[in-house]
């Protein structure tokens, strides 16, 4: 029986020694990193969808929306967008202001940035 146990207890020694390697140790150190950074990256583009679409059922965040109108941003943000539509040829932004009358909405927007953008000042 003691035959038995060291017996066993070597293979066991051995196998830690194997799985202790420093080839080994670096390998699966960096396969499991892989993997966690892998895992993390999902579980959070997940969260992000999810939290996003129950925002957009309760339709959407007051303050949010309040913050973005007395600031301004709301504007920069819609004349980028426009922009970037301009830009990959999408035509559906140019029909919606044809339809709602508001051929300038573009060049409104332009002339507001240019008066809100603070100009940086240099002090010696």
């Amino acid at each position: 029986m003691e035959d038995n146990d060291i017996r066993e207890l070597t293979r066991a020694i051995k196998r830690q020694n194997r799985l202790l390697a420093i080839d080994q140790s670096i390998l699966r150190g960096c396969i499991l990193g892989i993997f966690y950074a892998l895992g993390t990256t999902v579980g959070f583009a997940v969260t992000i969808v999810f939290l996003a679409y129950i925002i957009n059922i309760g339709g959407g965040i007051p303050i949010i929306s309040n913050i973005l109108e007395e600031t301004g941003l709301a504007k920069i943000i819609q004349y980028q967008l426009d922009e970037i539509e301009k830009k990959t040829g999408n035509k559906e932004s140019d029909t919606d202001n044809n339809k709602s009358g508001n051929k300038d909405n573009n060049d409104n927007n332009v002339q507001y940035i240019v008066e809100t953008t603070p100009t940086p000042s240099v002090k010696p």
